[in-house]
């Protein structure tokens, strides 16, 4: 019996973009461009800064962050450790707070879990004083506990490096680092480095839309059941705060990818996490970072994580890694009301309109092995498009297919594609690429 799990959530056609399709558990995020502000935004900006209060700008221009504000103020005063999630548990982690205060002297932990991506929504004034933390683990050595290492919310594993009879693992994640004598380093803002051509692809968009973490880095490979070798580094964590009113951050916030155990032969780094934050003024001198995990002996680099700001009024003048992008306030989320592409029915049997990305049980089970014809269906996507079918087993190993141009109209088309599909646990993702 083979269950099959199709993981596919497509975005709308924004005019003017490239599309492609990001999935719940192992995605490619889109390339979509934020609505943004036009007009003489110099000249008004121009006029706040004559205003006696600098937040004035908050008046001049609108921003709605979305935050229905029901679960009140994030007041964090006390200094210590606040296990976040542990304290505020959330089904999609997407938060409508009123206001939110980070004291210095406060760390918010939400690094070491398997968690969505953080969204912190805010009617009024955001202040982040403290540390927030959504760091990836590092891999573990050829000694000590085995195990995969665990990213920031939002973020993806590191894989396990070989040791006696437990094989080494890739990464996981879009950006994924696989498996080999030594690890590759996973990919985000660009492809990470391996020395056995193995390292993780881009994913992504500089709009960071959708908010994803970081990918983790390919563990470190034997053929010997004996060895003991190092694994990868889990990415960084995904965090978006936006606020209707101002964020002002002068502390720290860090989304970093884990780097590679330490052992002779080293799995890959994880990738560095996004961080998105909008509000109409954002200022402060504080910290920022989304930085690559670090190979070891001849283990690959992962990537860098991505930061946008997005502001009205920029007057944020503190230290950044990577280098950041500016812009005016986009919109928060993607649209959800269309699903432009997504398989529908998998060897015959139907796959559901929103699939949950799991295991148990998988969103399709079918009961043959071989070639298998996968239905496809697309909607706003130009007729002609072919769209690319990745499939993940649950052994680590990918299949790419294509599938026969779309066929019908703009409105509603289709295509098919025939795929070999091995027994057990398969992801699939599904994307459509053109150029508008």
């Amino acid at each position: 019996m083979i269950r099959t799990k199709s993981t596919r959530i497509a975005l709308p056609l924004l005019m003017g973009t490239l599309l492609m399709l990001m999935v719940l558990s192992l995605g490619c995020a889109p390339t979509i461009e934020p609505e943004l502000a036009v007009g003489s935004l110099g000249e008004q900006i121009d006029e706040a800064d004559t205003a006696a209060d600098t937040r004035a700008v908050e008046t001049l221009f609108t921003f709605d962050s979305g935050s229905s504000g029901s679960d009140g103020a994030l007041i964090l005063e006390t200094p210590g450790m606040v296990d976040f999630f542990a304290m505020f548990p959330d089904a999609d982690n997407i938060y409508h707070f009123t206001a939110i205060t980070v004291a210095a002297g406060v760390t918010v932990d939400m690094s070491g879990v398997l968690q969505p991506p953080v969204h912190w929504l805010a009617s009024g004034h955001v202040q982040i004083d403290g540390y927030i933390d959504l760091n990836g683990q590092h891999g573990h050595g050829d000694s000590g506990t085995i195990a995969n290492s665990l990213p920031g919310a939002g973020g993806f594993m590191g894989g396990q490096g070989n040791f006696l009879a437990a094989p080494a693992q890739h990464g996981a994640g879009p950006g994924r680092g696989l498996r080999g004598t030594t690890g590759g380093g996973a990919g985000h803002t660009i492809d990470g480095i391996g020395y056995y051509s193995n390292s993780g692809s881009a994913y992504g968009n500089e709009f960071v839309l959708p908010l994803i973490g970081g990918s983790g880095g390919g563990g470190s490979y034997s053929s010997s059941v004996s060895d003991k070798r190092g694994g990868g580094g889990a990415g960084g964590g995904a965090l978006l705060i936006a606020s209707s009113s101002s964020v002002q951050i002068n502390g720290t916030i860090t989304a970093e990818g884990g780097d590679a155990g330490d052992a002779i032969y080293d799995g890959g780094g994880g990738s560095g996490g996004a961080l998105r934050i909008i509000a109409p003024l954002i200022d402060g001198s504080g910290s920022l970072f989304a930085g690559r995990g670090n190979g070891k002996n001849n283990g690959g680099h992962g990537s860098h994580g991505r930061i946008r700001l997005e502001a009205f009024r920029h007057d944020f003048n503190g230290t950044v890694n990577p280098p950041l992008t500016l812009s005016t306030p986009g919109r928060v989320f993607l649209p959800t009301e269309v699903t432009p592409i997504r398989i529908t029915h998998i060897g015959g049997v139907a796959v559901p309109e929103n699939p949950v990305g799991g295991f148990n049980p998988a969103d399709v089970t079918i009961n043959a092995s071989g070639e298998t014809i996968l239905e496809i269906e697309a909607r706003g996507i130009p007729v002609g498009v072919i769209p690319v079918i990745e499939l993940v087993t649950s052994s680590g190993n990918t299949v790419v297919a294509t599938s026969s141009p779309l066929v019908g109209s703009v409105l509603t088309s289709t295509a098919t594609a025939t795929v070999t599909i091995p027994s057990g646990f398969s992801q699939f993702t599904v994307q459509a690429d053109w150029s508008p």
